[in-house]
């Protein structure tokens, strides 16, 4: 019986531990290679900010990533984009408070549509607001701009944002009204949302079990 123990330790220790749930935002690919937004540095423009507003999902709020899509085709030999990626909240006509998050994307990937890239930030599982609306948008310091790409389907949950400043993050956003549907559109755009779930008490109890048969089968070993 004392042999089984250990075992049994094991299994209660892992069955009582928590589980990770998982909620996505996709607004899915693009079908329309020849329709972007620009971003970056633009000369005689300045710095063109695009991004996405979303929904934070009622239960997985923790962000632990999001992605964009943008075209890799360059103006010139070596060109390359290193877009930055930004995330705060959004009011619902502008950026509301302080930004939450910045950094250069962790990693990339060739895009589903030829010619694209998709640029993932890691964001940590950073704790929003259920049911709160924030924006993740996207720029760069080259002096060339890259394309990002709208998408196919329409997003229910948030839209499409640009901006446009002489330097810095700008302070207030407005959708583009010079064509008005474009108001509906939704760039190719992914969120990935965490949240640890709360043990049951009968959990806790079997995690308790646990602990305790680990205490125990220590002192037998001590005192063999």
């Amino acid at each position: 019986m004392t042999r089984s123990l250990p075992a049994l330790v094991v299994l209660s220790v892992l069955c009582a531990a928590p589980t990770q749930a998982q909620t996505t935002i996709d607004t899915g690919p693009t079908d329309r290679p020849g329709v972007t937004l620009l971003y970056g540095v633009v000369p005689t423009v300045g710095q063109i900010w695009a991004g996405q507003t979303f929904t934070v999902p009622a239960v997985d709020y923790l962000l632990s990533t999001f992605s964009f899509t943008s075209f890799t085709s360059s103006p010139s030999p070596g060109f390359s984009i290193a877009p930055v990626g930004y995330l705060a909240a959004w009011s619902g006509s502008s950026l509301s408070g302080p930004i939450l998050f910045s950094a250069t994307y962790a990693s990339s990937q060739a895009g589903a549509l030829q010619g694209t890239t998709d640029y993932l930030w890691n964001v940590g599982g950073l704790g929003l607001t259920p049911g709160a609306q924030y924006a993740a948008f996207v720029s760069a310091t080259t002096a060339y701009p890259g394309g990002v790409p709208f998408a196919a389907a329409d997003y229910a949950g948030g839209d499409w944002i640009q901006g446009v400043s002489d330097g810095g993050v700008p302070t207030s956003w407005v959708s583009p009204g010079w064509v008005d549907w474009l108001e509906s559109e939704d760039l190719v755009f992914r969120a990935e949302f965490a949240s640890v779930s709360v043990p049951e008490p009968g959990t806790g109890l079997l995690m308790l079990t646990g602990l305790l048969g680990l205490g125990f089968v220590a002192r037998r070993r001590r005192e063999g």
